[in-house]
């Protein structure tokens, strides 16, 4: 940083009267401040239990004031989200049955190649025994007609 020469700068110029009164401006300031913390400081001293009452019941009305906005808010969100969470759910939907579909397809065509018998072919199978077991069952219930024996007759 370079320095200005000795006596560059006129005790009356425009600049040094400029930085004083900035410089007085700035203690002025920090001498308020600095008042204000202390005459704080004093109240709550001087008030002490009640300062601080005071204190909790503004920030309980603070607090609900920003509990209700943040509820309407919150509500209000939702409600203009739903519709679209509904396309998504729908959507999703959807998109798990294709994809159940084509997965069944697949295993369908997998189990034809390997020529595994289908639901179909089973349930014909089933009922087919159930004919084939009520025939033998009628079969076995009707009386048989025996043979009469003979017998050699004497000579």
């Amino acid at each position: 940083m370079a320095t200005e020469p000795k006596g560059s700068r006129k005790p009356g110029s425009k600049s040094t009267e400029q930085a004083r009164v900035f410089g007085r401006a700035m203690v002025d300031s920090a001498q308020q401040i600095w008042l204000a913390g202390l005459g704080a400081f004093a109240k709550a001293q001087k008030e002490g239990g009640r300062f601080f009452e005071t204190l909790v019941e503004e920030g309980a009305r603070a607090q609900e004031k920003t509990r209700a906005y943040t509820q309407t808010q919150f509500e209000e969100a939702r409600r203009k989200a739903e519709p679209w969470i509904e396309t998504a759910r729908q959507r999703t939907s959807e998109a798990f049955n294709k994809i159940e579909q084509t997965f069944d397809e697949r295993i369908a065509r997998a189990a034809r190649r390997m020529l595994m018998p289908t639901r179909e072919d089973i349930q014909r199978l089933h009922e087919r025994l159930d004919e084939l077991t009520r025939e033998v069952r009628a079969s076995q219930a009707a009386p048989r007609k025996r043979a009469a024996k003979t017998r050699p007759q004497d000579v």
